[in-house]
């Protein structure tokens, strides 16, 4: 079985910066430009940051019909258990592995620094909206939500 040490010292060697979240608990946060992992002894979560404005409730991209069908496609193309979103405070999408598949957590993690990914929600339908960084004007663009889950394949 894998150790939370084990996983935060992969991180750490792929040059993410870690430290521990709670006092008294096994919890690590290691982040490294648009990347956040937090590794406890029940799992690690991979977090996209996702602009969000509190009028909106619905996630679904442009070229999906239903939410569940894009969370199923990351999914499947991520090797994530699950995926959930948090709304409190900052908003995320989290990718959740559990320890055993460090390997799949890390290079989505690297995925999302190497190529600077983040959703919005936004606009008057709540469209999800993936972005990237390019890397030549090193600005932020809108890709699609096929061509993310081509980017983030593990």
């Amino acid at each position: 079985m894998v150790t939370v040490a084990t996983v935060v010292k992969h991180f750490k060697e792929n040059g993410f910066t870690c430290r521990k979240e709670k006092r008294g608990k096994n919890v690590y946060k290691c982040v490294d430009g648009d990347a956040t992992a937090i590794i406890s002894d029940s799992n690690i979560e991979v977090k996209v940051y996702t602009e969000y404005r509190d009028e909106y409730s619905n996630y679904v991209p442009d070229d999906y019909s239903f939410e569940e069908d894009f969370i199923r496609d990351l999914e499947e193309a991520t090797g994530a258990s699950r995926i959930t979103t948090d709304i409190i405070g900052e908003t995320y999408y989290n990718f959740i592995y559990e320890l055993d598949d460090y390997q799949k957590a890390l290079e989505l993690a690297k995925k999302i620094r190497d190529n600077g990914i983040w959703f919005a929600i936004t606009n008057i339908s709540a469209e999800l909206r993936p972005h990237k960084m390019n890397k030549q004007t090193e600005e932020y663009e809108p890709i699609n939500a096929k061509e993310l889950i081509e980017l983030i394949r593990i």
